[in-house]
């Protein structure tokens, strides 16, 4: 196995901060235009819309105050949920953009884990159970090729821990919710607790080890979708 999917014996970190991680695109996907992907069925009129709310200064202030930085320290997880649960299709899609290239922009190759800022989350009732990586999930709500929020339990033998490190097509804020639980990076493994929230942008390598999360995923796939998991591969 080479080295960079080495899930044992690495270094142990402790949670806050700033951790370096690898950007990886597989190569089939390294030439490719990748911009409406996951949102292939949008017509020409519905992308120059989607387009036109990227570049819409009021719209994309709305996503700014929550992205984090390398010196984070606390998240308004509730706050974003809340902006993002009841945005229509476009508007979902066009903030996926905005906040995938915003993390980009602020932590580069790399995860920020803060703490959350104590809110009561406004997750509601799922809509319906899939089964994604093989694990039992729960969906609040999704759009394809724009947000979607899930809880996800991760046991072992599941792909998220036997395949290693991997990417996903779109960023992620994860929370914690099991009392102790661990993500793996090239660098080593970092120690979570409850309430732990995991910024990270797209095609940044990782892995979490067992425990439940709630994972926010910009520019949703789908969940059976062959590139909503991507392992490394060297």
């Amino acid at each position: 196995m080479n080295t960079i999917n080495t899930i044992e014996n690495v270094n142990e970190k402790e949670a806050h901060g700033f951790h370096s991680s690898q950007s990886w695109i597989p190569e089939s996907l390294s030439t490719e235009d990748l911009t409406w992907r996951y949102a292939p069925d949008l017509t020409a009129e519905e992308k120059e819309t989607v387009l036109s709310l990227t570049k819409d200064s009021g719209f994309v202030s709305l996503f700014t105050p929550f992205v984090p930085n390398k010196e984070t320290k606390k998240s308004d997880v509730a706050g974003i949920l809340n902006l993002i649960s009841g945005l229509p299709k476009l508007e979902s899609i066009a903030g996926s953009m905005i906040l995938d290239k915003k993390l980009s922009e602020s932590i580069g190759a790399g995860i920020v884990v803060v703490a959350a800022d104590g809110s009561e989350l406004p997750v509601g009732q799922p809509v319906k159970q899939v089964i994604y990586e093989s694990m039992p999930t729960d969906v609040y709500f999704e759009t394809i090729g724009g947000f979607s929020l899930a809880k996800i339990k991760i046991s072992e033998g599941d792909p998220e821990i036997v395949e290693g490190l991997h990417v996903h097509n779109g960023g992620r804020l994860i929370v914690a919710l099991s009392k102790s639980s661990k993500v793996v990076l090239p660098s080593g493994t970092v120690n979570l607790r409850k309430n732990d929230v995991i910024w990270m942008p797209p095609w940044t390598l990782h892995s979490f080890l067992t425990g439940d999360f709630l994972a926010l995923h910009p520019n949703e796939a789908g969940w059976n979708h062959p590139e909503a998991f991507l392992p490394y591969r060297s």
